[in-house]
């Protein structure tokens, strides 16, 4: 199939590479979560309150972790899609994670973030830390799509 001329992005499979990549970021977080907790339960021999604290545990902790997974898998997904020509998921999961890396570490090291006050519940999620999270892995899929787009460099002048 040849493409017409001038169409370098495919905004639709774009969308859907976005949509799979996150889902399957969500199916992969709760099955590793699951299968952790289920192994240090049946490893511990934990009781029903173990069991309750762990999983409240989980709910509390697990949330920032997951926001992160699923906008670094949809980003890939929109990275390996959305171009013209397909490219391979994995290898944009690589590029997206690692171009997220150092603004993340530059992100945590760098920012203040206020000390909750007495009452606050400490892992209250504010607005600032979703855009720390989300930021760095949009930024680096919309990169890594238009590098694809322009295609190879020609360095021989």
């Amino acid at each position: 199939m040849t493409l017409p001329a001038g169409q370098s992005l495919n905004l639709r499979r774009g969308l859907v590479g976005v949509v799979v990549g996150a889902t399957a970021a969500v199916v992969i977080l709760g099955a590793l979560t699951a299968g952790f907790l289920v192994s240090r339960w049946a490893l511990v021999g934990a009781d029903d309150f173990d069991r309750r604290y762990d999983l409240r545990l989980a709910r509390e902790w697990m949330v920032m972790p997951a926001i992160g997974c699923v906008v670094v898998a949809g980003s890939a997904g929109w990275a390996a899609c959305a171009p013209a020509r397909r490219h391979r998921f994995a290898r944009s999961l690589a590029l997206v994670f690692l171009g997220s890396l150092l603004p993340w570490w530059l992100a945590t090291s760098l920012v203040q973030r206020p000390r909750p006050l007495k009452g606050d519940d400490p892992t209250r999620i504010q607005p600032s830390d979703v855009l720390l999270a989300v930021g760095p892995p949009v930024l680096a899929a919309g990169v890594l799509t238009v590098c694809r787009i322009r295609g190879p460099v020609d360095a021989g002048g």
